[in-house]
């Protein structure tokens, strides 16, 4: 299936607002960014005065996080190829940021998206979306995160179970790939799973702006730990992390400390792994482009359920608790919910400013999750624990809270509610 789309590598600031407020814009650009402006406009005139005849569609694609373009994309040819997005009379144009985290993973999305450079369309796509009541008619049906709750990145009609990967790798590819793993110390007939925890390199946090959804990598290890042996390993993943693994482990591999890091070796050691242990962040969505499953532990987004990508891919999660700075009480979930304080957007202080701490899960918590993850992955089931009422509990609770209750695939740790089941009271 070839989707023919045009597409351009711009940032997507609000343009003028930076031409006369930044230094760094010098008389050149602002006459070079003008001229962009009129020709957006005019263009835009073009896609208005066409739209009886031939429907001009618009897409962007956030190039600039990974989980941006990993999962939405996969989700959105999945919608493309089932019909429920139309292509008859249509033309598709795309423009990408002009950030782009990870370039093969664009690259392998050429397969699909026919992408060339048009200088002026980010003004359009600015235009479109500033004018939503309007642009919505102009703008393709790739539901961006500022105009729908359920966006791109939830696979609302349950297509990916029913649809293969688009992405593939070529023979060449392969034999790069497994020399890679190889070299790392995975051979072959090796299994192996990959683990990653957000911390606060990934956006050059300090002391006082720390998110809420860091954590500390070698609270993993003890159940890593338990896990591998010399025919199993664990690749720890990542592009820049605030410190080395705490581990003389042979079979805990860290990968981001290795001399054989790739953006190309970044997809194939998650596309290829059993299953992924992550803590809720956008690169652990290169496992569903293979369809492998995601433990998520440290979880800090309880609010945000509804936006992870097919929950059929995300079996167990493993949340963190918070605690009452005034009590020194740890808070139940209807506590949680109705203080409103489970949202990721909250950073360490902020939270502790409203009266309220979050405790990140311990080892033996992480470690019974991880045994649960994997035990389930072997079994082939679909869901993780079956009729299992502590989870009904929670799930009861949290409906009631946001009227949203995602669908049966999706289940918290079952060892943790077990040991916190004063958290359900």
């Amino acid at each position: 299936m070839k989707i023919k789309i045009l597409g351009v590598r711009q940032n997507l600031y609000f343009i003028i607002f930076k031409l006369f407020t930044s230094k760094n814009y010098n008389l050149f650009k602002l006459i070079i960014y003008l001229f962009k402006i009129v020709i957006g406009i005019l263009f835009l005139l073009v896609i208005i005065v066409l739209y009886p005849f031939i429907k001009i569609k618009i897409i962007q694609i956030e190039t600039r996080a990974i989980g941006h373009y990993s999962a939405p994309i996969e989700i959105f040819l999945s919608e493309i190829k089932h019909g429920y997005i139309k292509k008859e009379k249509t033309f598709f144009l795309c423009c990408v940021n002009d950030k782009v985290a990870n370039e093969f993973l664009l690259k392998k999305w050429k397969n699909y998206l026919f992408i060339k450079k048009i200088f002026f369309l980010e003004v359009i796509f600015i235009i479109l979306n500033k004018y939503y009541f309007f642009g919505k008619y102009f703008l393709l049906t790739y539901k961006h995160w500022r105009h729908y709750k359920f966006w791109q990145n939830v696979d609302i009609y349950n297509l990916l179970p029913k649809t293969k990967p688009f992405i593939n790798f070529t023979e060449n590819e392969i034999k790069k790939g497994n020399l890679l793993l190889n070299k790392i110390g995975i051979s072959n007939s090796n299994n192996y799973i990959c683990f990653f925890a957000r911390d606060s390199k990934y956006k050059s946090e300090n002391i006082d702006n720390q998110s809420v959804r860091n954590s500390n990598i070698n609270d993993q290890l003890k159940g890593i730990d338990f896990i591998v042996n010399d025919n199993f390993k664990a690749v720890r993943i990542g592009r820049e992390v605030e410190a080395k693994l705490k581990s003389k482990n042979k079979n805990i591999i860290d990968y981001p400390l290795s001399n054989f890091k790739s953006e190309f070796f970044d997809i194939y050691l998650i596309f290829h792994s059993k299953f992924i242990i992550g803590t809720g962040s956008g690169i652990e969505d290169i496992a569903v482009l293979n369809r492998k499953k995601i433990l998520t532990v440290n979880f800090a987004s309880l609010a945000e359920l509804y936006i992870y990508s097919s929950d059929f891919y995300r079996p167990i999660i493993l949340p963190k608790k918070y605690i009452n700075l005034r009590t020194n009480q740890i808070m139940t979930f209807k506590e949680v919910f109705q203080n409103k304080i489970h949202h990721d957007y909250h950073d360490v202080i902020s939270l502790k400013n409203m009266g309220y701490g979050i405790l990140s899960n311990s080892e033996d918590e992480i470690k019974n999750a991880i045994v649960e993850m994997n035990n389930f992955v072997d079994s082939k089931n679909e869901i993780p624990f079956v009729d299992d009422n502590k989870n009904k509990e929670f799930w009861d609770i949290y409906e009631h809270y946001h009227k949203y209750r995602p669908n049966k695939w999706m289940q918290i740790s079952k060892s943790f509610l077990e040991s916190n089941y004063f958290l359900l009271k």
